[in-house]
């Protein structure tokens, strides 16, 4: 599955871990009822606080993420979904 020109490798608890075409990845999180894409990765946060968003798109990810090595963005990808599942089960 492909969102814009990036590849969607896995989709889970409303993250998605994404790889574009040079092979590195981030993940974002989708709302696709208000179709819209939010950063995940800590790095991508913006300093005063709060969460960036765009519409889904490949131009909305290029907003809202940054690319990281592949192997950090797998592992990030595997503790977003660790953590909100831990939140849901509070």
């Amino acid at each position: 599955m492909k969102l814009g020109e990036y590849e969607i490798i896995d989709e889970s608890e409303g993250f998605a871990l994404l790889k574009n075409p040079d092979g590195r990845g981030t993940v974002v999180e989708i709302d696709r009822n208000r179709g819209q894409v939010y950063n995940a990765m800590p790095g991508d946060s913006p300093k005063e606080g709060g969460t960036w968003f765009a519409r889904i798109s490949g131009a909305g990810v290029d907003y809202v993420a940054s690319w990281y090595s592949w192997r950090y963005a797998r592992r990030m990808f595997r503790q977003c979904i660790t953590e909100k599942r831990e939140w849901q089960s509070t």
